[in-house]
């Protein structure tokens, strides 16, 4: 039979410790802890904050944060919402599952932590939108204003030189072998919002992809710089927490790394393997649609990814949409030749005769009710007409001068006969023939 816990049973170890207080029966509502009681004596695997979830069947601590956001449970379906992020499945949003291939994802900076780099998590408005004048040939579209996009660039720019800063200070093995592209990306993303004009609603998709990785490449830096030497032991551990993101995890391990390193990381163990832990507080689950945007977008964009939240394919997912968000319709994969190009280069493929006629003479000898001969229509979309159409339309158009101009015809047909050859082509002197 499976343990079911209660938050009342995870602290019934701590109420045996010597140094408890009730006072530190404190219910968590908001982002601190009004906890009487030294945390020196915390160690990674105790429970600042704990509490049950999945209705008891396994239990949640922290042994640094102040708070425990809902984990990203169950099956995900990840797409833009309504503040083009992608709420709680973002990790620059929220807290992620651990994985080791994007373990700098529990440094990535909670949101206006950063003070002089505010414009990371900047909303766009349609008046940052500069809208060129309604006399060109598409309307609706234009730039980010130059106030704006100065902002960013100084942001990226600082990155930059922080980036080659950390690459000249450190041996090539020990980078990280991903900073660079990203650096590129996010000089194309620059390039894209001074010169490409587009829709706002582009706009801001493209300011949000500039954010997240600018966001990542921090974090990438903090997490090499800062955080991975304090795991490694190159380092003395973090004091506190940091003003991050952080982590979800099931690794012992991992846990440990983080409280090292000052990370919020969250711990999640089956609650058959509580026994001797002890958690000095309950803490309340916070729910991402206070904080998130979870709402759809107004332009209901598809659905990149389905799956857990611990496949790193939705971060490749991400990335795929993201690069392909400025595409062109292929005209390659066009099924249909469009009506501008018809006649240009492309067959026919109408299976009858392309003479427009619409009475049963002109079915018949191809002439309107004037006796001159029409030029063969096109239906819409056609191309080139075929030899056989072609064939068709000299033949009779060839059949008509014969009936119109019979006698001059028959005139030369009776000389014809007094020639001696078919293949004889010299015209005949004047006079009578011997």
């Amino acid at each position: 039979m499976a343990t079911i816990l209660t938050n009342e049973m995870l602290l019934k170890n701590t109420r045996l410790d010597a140094g408890y207080n009730p006072s530190m029966l404190t219910f968590i509502r908001i982002f601190y802890l009004d906890v009487q009681f030294s945390t020196d004596r915390i160690q990674a695997l105790d429970g600042l904050l704990g509490a049950v979830i999945l209705d008891g069947q396994n239990f949640i601590t922290t042994a640094n944060a102040d708070y425990i956001p809902l984990p990203p449970f169950f099956d995900r379906e990840i797409k833009l919402r309504a503040d083009s992020r992608y709420g709680d499945d973002d990790p620059t949003q929220w807290a992620q599952p651990y994985s080791p291939y994007h373990s700098h994802l529990a440094a990535i900076p909670r949101p206006n932590t950063l003070l002089d780099h505010r414009i990371i998590w900047w909303t766009p408005i349609i008046g940052d939108f500069s809208c060129t004048p309604r006399n060109g040939p598409v309307a609706g579209l234009g730039t980010l204003c130059q106030r704006r996009y100065n902002e960013l660039r100084t942001s990226c720019i600082f990155l930059t030189d922080r980036m080659k800063k950390y690459e000249q200070s450190t041996p090539s093995e020990r980078t990280f072998p991903h900073i660079q592209p990203s650096i590129k990306w996010i000089q194309q993303v620059l390039d894209q919002l001074l010169s490409v004009q587009m829709s706002f609603r582009h706009i801001e998709f493209v300011v949000r992809d500039l954010q997240r990785v600018w966001l990542h490449v921090w974090a990438v830096l903090d997490y090499m710089e800062i955080y991975k030497p304090r795991m490694d032991g190159h380092a003395v551990p973090g004091a506190g927490v940091a003003d991050t993101v952080g982590t979800f995890t099931t690794s012992i391990r991992v846990a440990q790394d983080m409280f090292l390193a000052g990370l919020p990381c969250w711990l999640i163990r089956p609650s058959k393997t509580f026994s001797e832990k002890k958690i000095y507080a309950i803490g309340q689950i916070f729910h991402p649609k206070e904080y998130v945007v979870l709402e759809p977008h107004k332009f209901n964009y598809p659905v990149i990814f389905k799956g857990v939240a611990t496949d790193d394919q939705k971060y490749r997912a991400i990335e795929i949409f993201a690069r392909n968000f400025l595409c062109s319709q292929d005209p390659f994969a066009m099924s249909c030749t469009p009506s501008s190009l018809a006649g240009a280069s492309q067959p026919s493929t109408s299976s009858t005769p392309a003479v427009a006629s619409s009475s049963a003479t002109q079915h018949s000898t191809g002439r309107d009710s004037r006796g001159a001969v029409r030029t063969p229509a096109r239906s819409r979309g056609a191309g080139k007409f075929s030899v056989f159409d072609i064939s068709i339309y000299y033949n009779i158009k060839l059949f008509l001068k014969v009936l119109i101009n019979r006698p001059v015809i028959m005139g030369v047909i009776n000389s014809s006969r007094t020639r001696t050859s078919p293949l004889h082509h010299c015209r005949s002197p004047p006079g009578p023939m011997p």
